[in-house]
């Protein structure tokens, strides 16, 4: 028998499926900064990114799911009364949805659309899909959170 393994393949969520998960309720409380601008809480070895201190975006709570038989962790944060989510997914590469625009930040290649008024960046992080995504907010300042290593600080 052979098998074929694609990314992002059979019974893998899309990206856009998987940013729904930050228009859910957080479903535990918000993380703690941890240490160089990370919060302590991470997702299959990535760490979440702490952006209150250079952005003003505080965190907010988290949810763990499972979508398409992958794990998915969340972390909500929230500015000036705005919400966006944080998903990482576990498992291989999930393809960026087709016709997304691209960009890069800080050496991060990033692709990003909007569906149907919420604002969805993905990009990989040592094989893993990571999904930032919010609504009413500027596509620079997700692209900003999103490429952000804090000056090296970040371990990717």
């Amino acid at each position: 028998a052979l098998v074929l393994a694609l990314p992002g393949g059979a019974g893998a969520p899309t990206v856009v499926e998987a940013s729904e998960l930050a228009e859910r309720p957080a479903t535990g409380p918000p993380p703690r900064p941890g240490r160089s601008d990370r919060l302590a809480v991470g997702a299959f070895g990535l760490p979440f990114p702490d952006w209150a201190d250079k952005f003003g975006w505080r965190p907010a709570g988290l949810r763990r799911d499972e979508i398409d038989g992958r794990d998915a962790v969340t972390v909500f944060y929230e500015k000036e009364g705005q919400r966006i989510g944080y998903t990482v997914v576990s498992g291989d590469r999930i393809d960026p949805p087709e016709g997304a625009a691209s960009a890069a930040r800080e050496g991060t290649r990033l692709r990003y659309l909007d569906n149907r008024g919420r604002l969805i960046v993905t990009w990989e992080r040592d094989g893993l899909t990571c999904i930032l995504s919010g609504r009413g907010v500027e596509p620079d300042v997700l692209l900003d959170l999103a490429g952000w290593r804090a000056q090296g600080n970040l371990p990717f």
